[in-house]
């Protein structure tokens, strides 16, 4: 174990267009370590720096067998990058001592040396609070000193150190830098040619039991967004995770219900091995510790012939979100449920007992009823006839004499029925239903027309119930 009283020593690897970066990086290691940290910076004379009239690569290459962390600054692709190469590569000479080697990646370039490795992004904050915490909390940053550089530190006061830090890089790194980032959680799935060629191989019967094995024992997760793993229940992947185990926490949190999202990854899968086009099943991921349902789409197979290796890109689409799923796919189209015409029938003409008993034979509370030219007028339930009965009953009535046009002629009743709906158009989407619905007291029923207006054909309708069932908790009723 190293002499704790010996500062580590800390390398900033970087471009000399990235100085500014740089510096900033040095001076946060510095105030945050309580300057319990040597950091060698060759663009900043502040720090331990290269000196005049000596041989720079000399300089650089003792600094680099003594450091004991050496943090890789890495912008853009479009520069060179050869000489950082070179002092990474003489910083892990297996000659000198175990360096560990952190990337700082403040575009999405990546440098493929270490493309396998966990790169801290700039511009990303939980990125930073977790490489600020492992930093000054964690043994293993240093692994020659033995012990933590701030091990009494709390946690929240590491995070305040990084959000500070993700400001003060939001000053220098440049707005132009090139970046591309995904809109929705995807994972890069790393498997061996040879498990491929087993699928490519194997009969027609046999390609979907292998795609379920193969890609369950021997996917390695290689790439993914900050979003992804919050689908399984978690803050971040450990490098190289093993699909295996984001299957496992997915059914460790749904025990009983079977994975057909994950049926469905190894049904495209087998399908694109093939270059056969693959079909998406309505078969969705419900995210860990959340009601958001996503569909998960194969959009990318790659083939690594040096590496004899072949990575699949799968994204997740929300496509449930109820601000662009359309009413008219969970409506009950009109003429395939139960209403009543009054241009066809009287509504004198309809006894409310048989009307009660048509309800009953097929299963029915609420019963929209209809002009002549199918507008929609009313939604009675059959809790307010019931109770408009009851009170006929006392007052001495005969029920079975009793018509839907006695119903509608009170006028509570009248008013409840014509003020218990919404109309919307059907170009509407469930999220704008919901909100219609709620802005109305008591409404329970969502009828649909061409334009959202009473005077117009009823197209379908939507109850309160089949909206609530298709909608995510964040969007139910309050």
């Amino acid at each position: 174990m190293a002499n704790l009283q010996e500062k580590p020593l800390l390398f900033i690897s970087h471009k000399h267009a990235d100085s500014q970066i740089a510096s900033k990086l040095a001076n946060f290691i510095r105030f945050s370590s309580q300057n319990r940290v040597k950091v060698y910076l060759s663009s900043d004379p502040a720090y331990i720096h290269p000196e005049y009239g000596r041989s720079l690569n000399n300089e650089l290459r003792s600094a680099l067998g003594e450091a004991d962390a050496l943090i890789l600054i890495f912008t853009s692709e479009d520069q060179d990058w050869s000489y950082c190469m070179w002092e990474c590569g003489v910083a892990t000479d297996p000659k000198t001592a175990p360096t560990n080697i952190y990337v700082i990646q403040c575009g999405d370039g990546i440098p493929k040396p270490f493309a396998d490795i966990v790169r801290i992004n700039a511009r990303e904050p939980n990125d930073l609070r977790r490489f600020t915490n492992f930093l000054l909390r964690d043994q293993k940053f240093f692994p020659r000193r033995g012990e933590a550089i701030a091990p009494d530190i709390e946690k929240q006061d590491c995070d305040t150190l990084a959000d500070k830090l993700l400001q003060d890089l939001r000053e220098v790194i440049p707005e132009g830098l090139s970046e591309k980032w995904s809109p929705w959680p995807y994972l890069r799935i790393e498997l061996a040619q040879e498990q491929v060629t087993r699928i490519e191989q194997a009969n027609a019967d046999e390609q979907l039991r292998l795609s379920l094995e193969i890609l369950a024992e021997h996917g390695v997760v290689v790439e993914s967004t900050p979003l992804t793993p919050q689908l399984f229940g978690m803050a971040y992947f450990q490098p190289r995770s093993r699909f295996k185990d984001l299957l496992q926490m997915w059914k460790n949190k749904y025990p009983d219900a079977e994975p057909q999202w994950f049926t469905s990854c190894c049904e495209q899968f087998r399908d694109g091995v093939s270059r056969g086009r693959s079909v998406i099943r309505e078969a969705h991921l419900k995210e860990v510790d959340g009601d958001r349902e996503y569909t998960p789409v194969l959009s990318r197979i790659r083939r690594i012939p040096s590496r004899r290796m072949v990575e699949l890109d799968i994204y997740f689409y929300y496509l449930t979100d109820p601000r662009g799923v359309s009413v008219i796919t969970i409506m009950s189209p009109n003429g395939s449920f139960f209403t009543k015409n009054l241009g066809q029938f009287r509504a004198e003409m309809i006894k409310l007992d048989k009307l009660i008993e048509e309800m009953e034979s097929l299963g029915k509370n609420r019963v929209p009823l209809v002009n002549g030219e199918g507008c929609p007028l009313y939604i009675v339930h059959r809790s307010m006839i019931d109770q408009y009965i009851a009170k006929q009953a006392m007052k001495g009535l005969v029920v079975t004499d009793l018509t839907l046009a006695d119903l509608l002629g009170d006028d509570a009743m009248k008013t409840m029925f014509e003020t218990t709906f919404i109309v919307v158009s059907e170009r509407a989407s469930m999220a704008e239903a919901k909100s219609a619905m709620l802005s109305v007291p008591d409404c329970r029923d969502v009828f649909v027309t061409a334009s959202g207006t009473k005077d117009e054909p009823l197209l379908g309708w939507i109850t309160n119930v089949r909206l609530v069932a298709r909608l995510p908790d964040q969007h139910r009723f309050t």
